[in-house]
């Protein structure tokens, strides 16, 4: 049903995708009692059930996780295909997902800098991503993906990604940060993911200069030399701070 996406591009050599997920069964509903007994020794397992999510993530995926809520998810199998470019990875529910049940679970993984983000020659960077969820072999209503840019960082070019329905760019305030960092916003809807298509990816550009990585050790060291200044004029005494 819905997807929320967040990517996190750090220019200290990774990217951090994570993905919450809204999953609904739209088969038939169930009926009656779910028996695990009865399940368990079904040869042919229940008709309309899904069984297992299975999932695309590029090959250089790396620190994979999944976690949810009430551990429902809590089986897991992750395989890399022949020729390195993919890892398939399934996801096994304890309980089947019957017509009319649904689950929340959130998945997460980081990608290398370079497997990403290139400097073009125009002197901007360019970030190519796909523009769906790993998940696969589903229908997704709402998906809003959410990119992170560094720390002043500006966005040169926006994306065009499948079904796109908005678009919009903001800001946020991280800890220690001199200059907000950029969060381009995106809004899709009727998304239908099969595992051919994960090929299918989107770019985005932006301006960024490498010093701009060490802004938060700029201003922890401005800090603590101003601190170190002040404090031998500081005297306390009784509770109460005096100035000499």
């Amino acid at each position: 049903t819905t997807v929320e996406r967040d990517v996190y591009v750090s220019h200290w050599g990774n990217v951090h995708f994570r993905e919450t997920y809204d999953v609904r069964n739209d088969a038939s509903l169930l009926k009656g009692e779910f028996s695990r007994v009865d399940f368990l020794l079904s040869d042919s397992g229940y008709r309309g059930a899904a069984l297992q999510l299975k999932a695309s993530l590029p090959g250089g995926a790396h620190d994979i996780r999944y976690r949810d809520e009430i551990g429902n998810i809590s089986t897991s199998v992750v395989a890399r295909s022949q020729d390195g470019r993919y890892i398939g990875m399934g996801l096994e529910p304890r309980f089947p997902l019957f017509g009319g049940w649904h689950t929340k679970f959130e998945l997460s993984y980081t990608l290398g800098l370079q497997w990403l983000v290139a400097k073009g020659k125009t002197g901007l960077y360019e970030m190519v991503f796909v523009d769906s969820p790993a998940v696969t072999e589903v229908v997704y209503e709402h998906v809003v993906t959410r990119i992170h840019l560094p720390e002043g960082s500006k966005v040169a070019v926006l994306p065009d990604v499948v079904n796109q329905q908005d678009i919009t760019v903001g800001s946020e305030r991280t800890f220690l940060s001199a200059f907000p960092r950029p969060v381009v916003t995106i809004t899709q809807i009727n998304i239908i993911t099969e595992p051919h298509i994960r090929d299918q990816v989107a770019e985005i550009k932006y301006s960024y200069q490498p010093w701009l990585r060490f802004q938060q050790l700029i201003v922890l060291t401005a800090v603590v030399l101003v601190s170190a200044k002040l404090l031998p004029l500081i005297d306390l005494e009784g509770g109460s701070s005096k100035v000499k």
